[in-house]
């Protein structure tokens, strides 16, 4: 099914939406559940008001390939300028700060489409970028909060952005598991930069920046639909010891009986560092 929102074609009321809130277990253990996020949007009132018909999003919904290109060699990029503010998001999903003075023309589009100013031989600091997917987005440190006694959230910032789980390994670290998280799409019902990471595929080089601008090179392993209450089983997330690996993880959503956006599945790539 194809998307109906032309939102390419007004990208600051775009901006200016809040994204769906998708739940995207991610960890379980013995302590409980660990999520990146809970569902308290995204329901039958909330997208009545916006005017929203739901749709499923996930690979098959995207709305074109992309015009990344087919690779970028970590030597010909330049990393420059500063890392982008943390944006806590209002209730209306805008940046408590507001949006005058954020620049938004290096981050993706999303459904496959790429930045308006896109320069793949520069990255910023905190960057995460995956050119032959189309795929750049800025990424925040970002926490849990406890829900329950037994289950706790991963604090998602506002969809241009993505989080990187600080209970994971940091993004410089020689070891471990580097998780970053982000939304699939908005309250108006289009995509969010992070659905790009849909059209990555084993091969594609992913390129990172951490705080201090120093560039890792990622070579992507896997690319795969999870259903949430296996993410746990198949992928160890919070290992700060082991073998070094980034999990990149944005949510799949299917049309329940009663036409509610259900997110039920996780889109999870993973990649290996390159020399």
């Amino acid at each position: 099914m194809a998307h109906k929102t032309t939102h390419h074609n007004a990208k600051q009321s775009r901006w200016s939406q809040r994204a769906l809130i998708a739940t995207c277990v991610i960890s379980t253990a013995a302590a409980g559940i660990l999520v990146v996020d809970q569902v308290t949007d995204g329901q039958p009132e909330t997208l009545q008001r916006l005017g929203v018909v739901p749709e499923p999003m996930g690979p098959t919904e995207m709305t074109g390939p992309t015009a990344g290109p087919a690779d970028v060699p970590p030597q010909d990029v330049l990393v420059a300028g500063q890392a982008a503010q943390d944006h806590q998001a209002t209730d209306d999903g805008l940046p408590t700060v507001g949006m005058d003075g954020i620049d938004l023309s290096r981050i993706s589009a999303g459904g496959g489409q790429g930045a308006d100013n896109q320069d793949w031989s520069t990255m910023h600091p905190s960057e995460l970028a995956i050119p032959a997917a189309d795929l750049r987005i800025p990424m925040v440190p970002r926490g849990l909060v406890s829900l329950d006694a037994t289950t706790q959230e991963m604090d998602l910032p506002v969809s241009f952005q993505a989080g990187w789980l600080t209970s994971s390994s940091s993004v410089s670290s020689t070891q471990g598991t580097t998780v970053v998280a982000g939304h699939v799409n908005w309250a108006d019902g289009s995509w969010a930069p992070m659905s790009n990471l849909y059209n990555a595929q084993p091969g594609m080089t992913v390129l990172t920046t951490d705080q201090s601008g120093a560039l890792q090179s990622w070579k992507v392993t896997s690319s795969s639909s999870v259903p949430q209450n296996e993410l746990s089983h198949l992928f160890t997330l919070t290992d700060t010891q082991g073998p070094r690996e980034l999990v990149l993880i944005t949510c799949e959503a299917s049309i329940d009986n009663q036409e509610n956006l259900s997110f039920d599945k996780n889109h999870v790539v993973t990649a290996v560092p390159q020399p």
